[in-house]
């Protein structure tokens, strides 16, 4: 055979193989891009999850199917995400309740929206705060956010005894618990409550419960939050009475001080006129108004 036939020959052989080399690496090549991009994109957007969690984002779920180790990891992040935004919207209630009392001291100003607050976020059909009765024989002061069935008034009497009692308390199968609550009364069923007591150092205020419709399953969250914010309308509510006593008596004293005939005339640690009554204008040679801080 010449020899130019013989590296014709192996030259062709050299061409395939080299051919087949290429497509094989450049299969190769693709497969481990491919691959890697299947790994690296599901990372790199739960690393777009977890910076959007830092910077306190918290609508955006992170799903993920599977059960593989990045599945259980996108499960693990959905998780936090669901844990943070309870909590900061627990804080928000708390803040909120806090400020709503303090601007305030009008019952039926400052706990209406409160009660709608926790009713939301507890997911509840209805929340109801009722307080002790002034006087025996009085009607119960009530504050509800929600709809409720019409006989489930009846149940405030029954909720204020066992708090008073007992304290806190809980019930996902109300029906089932009849030495508790009766509730066979009732023409729409009762299927959660949650209660917690009103008080404040010396007696006890009330009551705020949660009702549901349907069974729920009550998270040690969502009763550490209602006692929580029970504590807090407890210290609202004996603030409250301390400023409508002390209103009162700040009302009187202006009504004896405007009444009498004698002028009255108080003054600061300077000597600056602090009140006066409408009978020292004789004295002030004036209206006694003008005279205040002088």
């Amino acid at each position: 055979t010449p020899q130019r036939a013989v590296d014709a020959l192996a030259l062709r052989t050299t061409l395939n193989l080299l051919s087949a080399l290429a497509g094989i690496g450049f299969l190769a090549i693709l497969g481990a891009h491919l691959s890697a991009r299947r790994l690296t994109r599901p990372l790199r957007q739960m690393a777009a999850s977890a910076e959007a969690i830092a910077l306190g984002n918290l609508d955006h779920s992170v799903l993920r199917a599977g059960e593989d180790e990045l599945g259980r990891l996108a499960a693990s992040f959905e998780h936090m995400r669901m844990s943070l935004r309870s909590r900061l919207r627990e804080m928000d209630l708390l803040l909120g309740a806090s400020q709503q009392m303090a601007a305030s001291f009008e019952l039926a100003r400052a706990l209406p929206p409160m009660l709608s607050n926790l009713r939301e976020l507890a997911q509840a059909d209805v929340a109801r705060l009722v307080l002790e009765r002034s006087a025996p024989g009085a009607q119960p002061e009530v504050f509800q956010a929600g709809e409720s069935s019409p006989d489930w008034v009846l149940l405030d009497g029954q909720v204020l005894e066992i708090c008073a009692q007992r304290g806190a308390f809980t019930l996902e199968n109300p029906s089932r618990a009849r030495a508790v609550l009766e509730l066979r009364s009732l023409a729409e069923p009762l299927e959660g409550i949650s209660a917690a007591p009103l008080r404040n150092e010396e007696r006890f205020l009330g009551a705020v419960w949660l009702g549901y419709r349907r069974p729920h399953t009550f998270a040690r969250t969502e009763t550490d939050l209602l006692s929580i914010l029970a504590v807090q309308v407890g210290i609202f509510l004996d603030n409250a009475r301390l400023y409508q006593r002390a209103e009162g008596e700040r009302n009187r004293l202006l009504a004896i001080l405007d009444s009498t005939p004698d002028a009255v005339i108080a003054v600061d640690p300077v000597g600056r006129i602090a009140l006066a009554n409408p009978a020292a204008q004789g004295v002030l040679n004036g209206p006694a108004a003008e005279a205040i801080g002088k």
